[in-house]
């Protein structure tokens, strides 16, 4: 078959330079463009006609996350997971809505939050994210136990079906008389929380203040009497709160920093989804825009300035690195293989062009002198190999 005599050539290139908009066209060297539409560029960095593509899904598609060997992708406001095998979508979560989705990997588990609603993913099983703490409980006493005479604490704390406990309720006091028995009763706004399955009761010994876990129990009981010393282990949740929801987040030696607001979060250490709220957190001066992780730090956008956070564990020590604000969406790491360098790297969009950083803070603007793009609100991006040659795909959402 001969060639299409309206189709226009592409030009020859040497080696591609790039895209140029910040000098007048008769400036542009030999090796650049200042348009460049449905092409790629190939592993001789060369420019070639881009590929066509087949529909696998209908649908109104969007906050698309590979991970393993499929995706997560949210299809007419429901979270499904799409295996590319057999081309097929499982729905895990109905109702997310329209807003984007943050993924962050947690090591056994992938957190997912719209800002609003935040839910916990093993696989394609699914919890509502962190457990709630549940209402104070009432307490009254009489004789006819065992229980030594002394003050006693008692708190609730709900446990999720994988077996993640919550924190407690606020704790509650009561005098036992000797030989006593002590009845905990819960107020019926806990059964709100029945996918819990569990509601562990914790009790210090008399005048102690310690508390251990006496009893786990479905919820609907209603109320639990005590008569013996409980034998069970230490309450270890005590002040811990549910993560709160977030817009971006990244998981970083063992914690999960999340941003909501003008606030990155961060959990208890290797117990991701619940948090010590009044300790836990690091105030920026605007709202946060992206968190994303590296060997040796976090890269962090406020709506004004970069940071690079680094340190093993929290509080990081933070110091601004751009004077220019990423854009929500846009962080992904890359294979610094692929890209000419030696250890890991993560490229994001900001205001002023694509940023190629690594570890320690090092980051270049590998497009400011050369293109500069119509900025927005949000982005999606992506990090692919095609034809041997690593691309940074972005778009941006005005």
């Amino acid at each position: 078959m001969g060639l299409n005599p309206n189709q226009p050539a592409l030009p020859a290139f040497r080696e591609f330079d790039g895209l140029y908009n910040v000098v007048p066209p008769d400036r542009v060297p030999d090796t650049g463009l200042t348009e460049a539409v449905n092409v790629d560029i190939n592993d001789a960095k060369q420019v070639s006609r881009r590929q066509g593509y087949t529909r696998a899904q209908t649908g109104s598609f969007h906050s698309v996350w590979g991970y393993r060997d499929g995706a997560y992708v949210v299809r007419n406001g429901d979270l499904f997971w799409y295996a590319p095998v057999d081309n097929t979508l499982k729905r895990l979560v109905e109702g997310v809505g329209s807003a984007p989705l943050c993924y962050v990997d947690a090591g056994d588990r992938v957190l997912v939050s719209n800002g609003t609603d935040s839910w916990c993913l093993r696989g394609t099983d699914w919890f509502m994210m962190g457990v709630p703490n549940p209402p104070k409980p009432s307490l009254s006493a009489t004789t006819g136990g065992s229980l030594p005479a002394g003050t006693y604490t008692v708190c609730l704390a709900l446990a999720r079906l994988d077996g993640l406990e919550g924190g407690p309720s606020e704790f509650t006091q009561i005098e036992v008389q000797k030989n006593g028995l002590l009845t905990v009763t819960w107020d019926g706004s806990i059964l709100a929380y029945l996918e819990y399955k569990r509601l562990n009761v914790y009790i210090s010994s008399p005048s102690g203040e310690a508390l251990y876990l006496h009893s786990s129990l479905d919820p609907t009981t209603g109320s639990l009497v005590i008569g013996e010393v409980a034998q069970g282990r230490i309450l270890a949740t005590q002040g811990l709160y549910a993560l709160p929801a977030f817009t971006s987040a990244a998981f970083y030696n063992g914690r999960v920093y999340a941003a909501q607001g003008t606030v990155l979060w961060y959990s208890d250490i290797y117990n991701v989804e619940l948090s010590r709220l009044y300790g836990n957190y690091i105030q920026f001066d605007s709202p946060i825009t992206m968190v994303g992780d590296v060997t040796d730090g976090l890269y962090v956008s406020d709506s004004d300035t970069v940071y690079f956070l680094s340190g093993q564990d929290a509080p990081l020590s933070m110091r601004p690195i751009l004077d220019y604000p990423a854009l929500s969406g846009s962080f992904v790491p890359v294979d610094s293989g692929r890209a000419g360098m030696t250890s890991e790297a993560v490229m994001f969009a900001t205001d002023e062009g694509v940023v190629f950083a690594q570890p320690g803070g090092s980051a270049k603007n590998l497009t400011q002198e050369k293109f500069l793009y119509t900025t927005g609100k949000s982005a999606a991006a992506m990090f692919r190999q095609y034809n041997g040659y690593g691309q940074y795909i972005l778009t941006i959402k005005e």
